[in-house]
């Protein structure tokens, strides 16, 4: 039977229900759901419908939503009838031993697919079931779903946790009542509580049962009950929805079976592309090789050959050991995918680029900076057709030849010069390496800006014109820079970098503006061109040396690849040590910066990152103090492990510790403060008992402090590396630096903290969010020092004066979520850049930090609490100055945005 006959089949046997008791309403059953997933729970999703329309309630809570196929089913239905419902989704998103482990793909997924579809009524709350449940005032859930780790004791404590929560028309659904292997209890508490309530029991799909709680069920819903009582009408139930969720799962075996043929049938296109054209290939590569053997010098050089294939062997085996770098198909493959959908330039693109050019008033001239040695000739012209293929006309391309000693270099240079008039080449007589050519090929430009391109790589086709319209809007910025990606052996576009706006931190510890990178001529020029002896980071250097001219808002990012950096042996793309002085070059470059202009600091080679930079900033005479400010309310033993580590592991001597006790009541914690006061002189106790705000309770500690420099320290942090407080002040002390953020771990060695990204699951969430020890992060930033827009308050570092420039904590709208990324960017808005640095380290012992606050307005005060933050800062929310349009709001790995928020 046919998916269209089981439906219209199980409707037929609806419609000669009880009619006279149960109001039809067909839409219900007919509405075809928008998301399945693998799941067991496919087979119920025509019931969810049905009892949404019946139930009409006002709040639903689900436990346990993994994939998200129960809980979009009912998102959807409450979309689809415009019902008023908030709807609230709670998980963790990290499995249990039934639903196996998961994580970050299942997040991103889910919180995507809500961002995009339901966002204006369903919340995601990621944490635990007992920590959510005091966000839901008793008899304010009217629609329960129990779905979380099937053990008979894990469901009984959720059923009984949130019971009270349930309204007087709630309705509390369990599914898995039916299976019994691998210690699932559900199907036994499902005996005893249906024992003392109404209910409804479904065999189909694992089993689902609907306990009906309250004292005023919805009368159709009644209706359905009494039907249920009888025989005939229980076996009438059970078989229309069991037929109708077979139907939903036919659609979901229909449309994996129409994505896999479309899989293969685009796979086997790509095979039979990738066949032909290798076998092109393969017929020129023989017609050559026959020439080639067939000569005499080949004959003769075999032996060196072979010593040469057997060197380059050995060193390919140390490079890899060396940099650990591995091959990520999967990211490929992706990448690819989103060039496609978003980076290749239709021809209605470009006809409209082609429009806004011819409208420019008064466009500039791009002088695109060329050096030229000894590239392969293919690559050589495939960066000049990368040029004259430029959308944007008004353009010179300005080559230096620097003496190439193949002289089919020089030929192909010159036919190039024969054919376009806008390309202009000059043959140095010596071999001066890049800096000089670099400059020979300066002297013959006449551009307001120029743009440098390295002779083997190439211009993505609207470079020039992203670039020229970056400047008509911003005339007078010095520097402009893009994103970049690299073309690998195959000729395919991969490693994309998506950079975030100028950040000045992280530029001093890697070259982020590198391509496409445009400068200021005028500038160039002012400085003295390239600079000879740096060969490797002259590039790096000249961009420090114009940047000291410039304020930072005059150096303009564009949030596009526009530039392609190509991948062989011989190139700093595929291997750093394929020119190893560069590193070397790069530390000298940075440091001849911070001396030129100024700065109290030194850089080094990075730890545990060779090709970057660390930054030394040096300490004051006299050394400032820092007031330790640690609000708290009872767990001892939690405290003193914050304190002692405090104690026993800073090496920075200046500090007191502050402890603002917040209504602590056990006789463990008055005792032990009650002895630091005693034994400890730098220790200092606050008492306040009113109600916990975060936000009120550290303005008190700061207002009450006479220190220089205040740290606001959870108690649930712990020390790990001693010169943490030494590196935060050295950031805090420079005049232009707002909050100063650390790296903070979990006792399971994966990341907590690694800077904050705005807009990320609607507010903020934590950069790098969960990686091990050891993962660079994206292109190295997890080790790294670098602006961010806020820093977590769990561990923040701050100049007491500024902190009441911007007037401190949020006491009235931000009394417990996101005051310290409020605070953050309060500073951001007045100028401060905020600091997160990798090598002040501590542990964040997060799950145990502050007992549960039992009010019934805490959902209430949250929700209030992201209104203010999406209301107040808006543009920031929308738009993280340090993070890329380009990348994911959905996840917090760096990984590619579906599709881009850019223009």
């Amino acid at each position: 039977m046919f998916k269209t006959d089981i439906c219209l089949q199980s409707i037929a046997d609806y419609k000669r229900l009880s009619l006279n008791k149960i109001k039809m309403i067909d839409c219900s059953l007919v509405l075809k759901p928008n998301r399945i997933t693998d799941s067991a729970w496919t087979g119920h999703i025509p019931f969810a419908f049905w009892l949404v329309d019946k139930l009409r309630p006002e709040c639903l809570v689900e436990l346990g939503t993994h994939t998200g196929n129960s809980y979009f089913a009912f998102c959807q239905s409450f979309h689809a009838a415009n019902l008023p419902t908030r709807c609230y989704a709670v998980d963790t998103w990290q499995g249990d031993e039934h639903a196996g482990l998961y994580g970050e793909d299942v997040f991103a997924d889910v919180s995507q697919y809500n961002a995009d579809h339901y966002a204006s009524f369903s919340t995601l709350m990621r944490m635990t079931f007992d920590d959510a449940v005091d966000y839901f005032a008793e008899k304010s859930i009217d629609l329960l779903h129990v779905d979380g780790l099937h053990t008979y004791d894990a469901v009984k404590h959720d059923f009984e946790t949130w019971l009270p929560k349930v309204s007087e028309c709630g309705v509390v659904l369990f599914h898995d009542i039916n299976v019994k292997e691998r210690d699932f209890g559900v199907w036994r508490l499902w005996e005893e509580v249906s024992a003392g309530y109404p209910h409804i029991a479904f065999d189909h799909s694992h089993g689902l049962g609907v306990l009906f709680v309250g004292t005023d069920i919805n009368p159709e819903l009644l209706a359905l009950l009494e039907e249920y009582t009888s025989e005939n009408g229980r076996h009438k139930i059970k078989s229309l929805f069991s037929r109708l969720g077979a139907s939903t799962e036919m659609q979901y075996q229909l449309n994996e079976a129409k994505k896999t043929q479309e899989l293969l049938q685009g796979e086997n296109a790509r095979l039979e592309q990738e066949r032909a054209s290798l076998q092109h290939r393969l017929g020129e590569i023989q017609s050559r090789l026959g020439r080639m053997e067939r000569s005499s010098s080949w004959r003769m050089t075999e032996p060196v050959r072979k010593w040469t294939k057997s060197v380059r062997k050995r060193s390919r085996r140390i490079r890899h050991i060396f940099t650990g770098r591995s091959k990520d198909v999967a990211n490929d493959k992706s990448y690819k995918q989103w060039i496609n959908l978003y980076d290749t330039l239709s021809e209605e693109k470009r006809s409209a680029i082609r429009t806004e050019i011819e409208a420019m008033k008064d466009p500039p001239l791009i002088s695109v900076v060329m050096p030229v040695y000894n590239p392969p000739l293919n690559f050589l012209k495939e960066a000049i057709e990368s040029v004259r293929n430029q959308l944007y006309p008004n353009w010179e391309l300005c080559i230096a030849d620097d003496k190439s000693p193949n002289n089919a270099v020089r030929k192909l240079l010159r036919s190039y010069a024969k054919a376009d008039s806008r390309i202009r080449c000059v043959f140095r007589e010596t071999n001066g390496h890049i800096s000089r050519a670099s400059n020979s090929a300066l002297e013959l430009a006449k551009g307001e800006y120029i743009a440098l391109l390295d002779h083997d790589d190439k211009l993505h086709p609207a470079a020039l014109y992203y670039v020229a319209r970056e400047i008509c809007a911003y005339p007078d910025a010095g520097i402009v820079y893009s994103d970049e990606d690299k073309i690998n052996e195959e000729g395919e576009r991969t490693d994309p970098y998506f950079k975030s706006n100028f950040n000045y931190d992280l530029f001093l510890c890697q070259n982020m503006i590198s391509h496409l990178g445009l400068y200021k001529r005028s500038l160039v020029k002012q400085i003295g061109g390239f600079r000879a002896n740096l060969e490797g980071s002259q590039d790096y250097d000249l961009a420090l040396r114009v940047l000291g001219l410039l304020d930072h808002g005059q150096v303009r990012h564009i949030p596009r690849v526009l530039y392609h950096w190509r991948i062989h042996d011989e190139s700093t793309a595929k291997n750093i040590e394929a020119k190893p002085y560069t590193s070397t070059k790069a530390l000298e470059a940075v440091n001849e910066h911070l001396s030129r202009t100024n700065r109290n600091a030194s850089a080094e080679i990075a730890p545990n990152a060779v090709q970057f930079q660390r930054i030394n900033y040096r300490l004051t005479d006299p050394l400032p103090s820092v007031d330790i400010i640690i609000p708290t309310r009872d767990k001892a033993e939690l405290l003193e492990k914050c304190v002692q580590s405090i104690l026993e592991k800073t090496d920075y001597p200046l500090y007191n510790i502050t402890i603002i006790d917040n209504g602590s009541v056990e006789p463990e914690t008055l005792e032990l403060l009650g002895r630091w006061k005693v034994e400890y002189s730098s220790i200092r106790v606050i008492t306040d008992n009113a109600p916990f705000n975060y936000s009120r309770l550290n303005n008190l500690a700061v207002t009450a402090s006479n220190q220089e420099y205040i740290c606001l320290l959870n108690n649930d942090i712990e020390v790990l590396s001693r010169g943490w407080l030494r590196e935060m002040v050295s950031h805090a002390i420079r005049p232009d630096i707002g909050a100063v953020g650390a790296r903070l771990w979990y006792p399971n060695n994966t990341l907590q903290h690694g800077g904050v990204i705005l807009g990320i699951g609607g507010v903020a969430n934590h950069a790098h969010f969960q990686i091990h020890r050891g993962d660079p992060g994206y292109f190295g930033k997890a080790f790294l020092q670098q602006n961010i827009a806020a820093v977590t308050g769990a561990c923040l570092l701050i100049n007491k004066h500024k902190y009441f420039e911007v007037k401190g904590l949020n006491e009235e709208h931000l009394p417990v979520a996101f005051n310290d990324v409020d605070l953050c960017l309060k500073l951001l808005e007045i100028g401060y850049r905020n600091v997160w640095t990798p090598y002040a380290e501590l542990l964040h012992h997060e799950s145990i930090s502050r007992g549960k606050d039992h009010t019934p307005e805490k959902r209430a005060r949250f929700e209030s609490e992201v209104a203010y933050m999406m209301k107040t800062w808006e543009k920031f929310l929308k738009n993280d100055p340090y993070y890329n349009p380009n990348l994911s709001l959905a996840r917090t790995d760096f990984s590619l945005a579906w599709p881009p928020r850019v223009d």
